[in-house]
């Protein structure tokens, strides 16, 4: 009963398995790509601060464009998985 209710709603299914999910892929790997490259984020090593004060050693976080398409395909994958996971198969 559950395959013929599966095959019956392929287009759904894929719609916004695939669908949606490439197009979160763009809007995350856009926003990431954009707020690293484009606010001049810092980050800031705590192991060579003086006594706890981190303002004195800022340096510029720098990630590349592989690295933020594979943190947005990380986020995008349990996007699907959170959605299946709540489906009612009665």
């Amino acid at each position: 009963m559950q395959k013929k209710m599966f095959f019956r709603n392929f287009g759904n299914v894929s719609v916004f398995g695939l669908g949606v999910t490439l197009i979160c892929f763009i809007i995350y790997s856009t926003a990431t790509i954009w707020i690293v490259r484009g606010f001049g984020v810092n980050m800031f090593n705590y192991s060579e601060s003086n006594q706890g004060i981190v303002e004195d050693n800022p340096r510029p976080f720098e990630i590349s464009i592989m690295q933020c398409l594979l943190y947005s395909a990380l986020v995008c994958s349990s996007d699907v998985v959170a959605a299946v996971s709540i489906v009612d198969y009665s």
